[in-house]
């Protein structure tokens, strides 16, 4: 049965660890999940002594519902290193911005079993590009929730966001803030429940 850290939080797409060093700098321990392995070889460098004293432990490969096929194609953006994603649409969105993707192997990660293994968060960030939902709804199959959640809007439509906020509110989350994700680094946060 999981339970809930109160002092961890989940920073699902560390990318380049942006957000990971603001949770660290607070004192949360952090489960970081990154499907680019460049980026992962990156952050284990960047963050050393985080991973050494078990602050930080980092998941590599990329979250999809099927983590019994052992590995996924990841698309890849050399360019727009954000823009990786294991959904083709996403990917064909990136090339009709004119951005292409180099497809590789990454390995599948189950979140049911990491939020398992690892314990309920009391922050859940979700940032993978066209899986956001999909994360979201496997919080479904526990009882308990993170406190707080955070995903990336898809704002493609209306339709799309309202399908958004009915997920949140069947998980039970009741109020909701848009938030320019780009300003979040320095904002302040609670440090962690002691």
């Amino acid at each position: 049965m999981a339970v809930k850290q109160p002092d961890l939080i989940y920073d699902l797409g560390m990318h380049r660890g942006e957000d990971t060093r603001f949770y660290l700098a607070k004192g949360f321990r952090v489960i970081a999940f990154e499907a680019d392995p460049d980026l992962v070889a990156d952050c284990q460098e960047k963050f050393a002594a985080e991973l050494a004293s078990s602050q930080l432990q980092i998941v590599p490969g990329a979250i999809v519902a099927d983590a019994s096929v052992g590995t996924v194609t990841f698309y890849k953006n050399p360019h727009v290193t954000v823009w990786g994603t294991v959904d083709p649409s996403w990917k064909e969105r990136n090339e009709r911005m004119g951005w292409r993707s180099e497809e590789i192997t990454v390995p599948a990660v189950d979140f049911n079993d990491c939020l398992e293994r690892y314990g309920i968060p009391y922050y859940l960030k979700i940032d993978i590009e066209g899986a956001d939902i999909l994360s979201l709804q496997q919080l479904g199959n526990f009882a308990v929730r993170p406190d707080y959640v955070s995903i990336e809007s898809s704002k493609t439509s209306r339709a799309a966001i309202t399908a958004e906020l009915d997920i949140l509110e069947s998980l039970g989350y009741d109020a909701f803030k848009a938030v320019q994700q780009a300003t979040v680094p320095g904002t302040l946060a609670p440090r962690p429940a002691r």
